[in-house]
């Protein structure tokens, strides 16, 4: 069939252009508007980057359980790269290697690795990451599975929260579906 036309979802217009962009709403009014998460990626990359040249802080991302590389992808779009992927599948790993030749990864258990470690390796200092991404497993929040509050899984999310207070970035994006909302498992993310 014919090619695909190319969209770039992530580009918003520099300021200079006198294009009105919306300002960002707070994370709390995002999840209750229930606003596509597409919407909320773009937002906080150009934002971020409208502030990257007064900061400190590179155009890399880390991308945790990072699968086959969809937030890397969208990252690139956006105009940053990926300084380190990490997944625990070796089959996911092998296809990101495929798709993003050129960023470094490490197949590995997110709750065994020491986050100044994977930053060392990445060749990062705190505080110098633009962002991290991650989308933890959901298979305990989620409405279609059992919704255990004791699904081991369910603590991949403090791990990401602990990676997250090590490379203090300048933002971060972590994916879940809404039942990690609910009260049995509001603990998590409260701690």
């Amino acid at each position: 069939g014919p090619p695909l036309p190319r969209i770039n979802l992530f580009r918003h217009p520099p300021p200079e252009s006198g294009v009105d962009v919306p300002s960002p709403l707070p994370l709390r009014a995002r999840c209750v508007k229930k606003r596509p998460a597409i919407d909320i990626f773009r937002e906080v990359c150009y934002l971020t980057l409208l502030t990257m040249d007064r900061s400190n802080r590179n155009r890399q991302v880390i991308d945790l359980f990072s699968g086959i590389g969809g937030f890397s992808l969208g990252a690139h779009l956006a105009g940053f790269s990926t300084a380190l992927a990490i997944d625990i599948d070796r089959d996911l790993t092998y296809i990101y290697k495929a798709n993003f030749p050129h960023s470094k990864y490490l197949t590995g258990d997110l709750t065994r690795l020491d986050p100044s470690y994977l930053l060392k390796y990445a060749g990062i200092k705190p505080g110098q990451i633009a962002g991290v991404l991650g989308g933890p497993p959901c298979q305990g929040f989620s409405y279609m599975g059992n919704r255990d509050p004791k699904d081991p899984r369910n603590q991949l999310i403090s791990h990401f929260f602990r990676f997250v207070r090590i490379a203090r970035p300048a933002f971060f994006v972590m994916e879940n579906v809404p039942g990690v909302l609910d009260k049995p498992f509001k603990k998590i993310l409260d701690d």
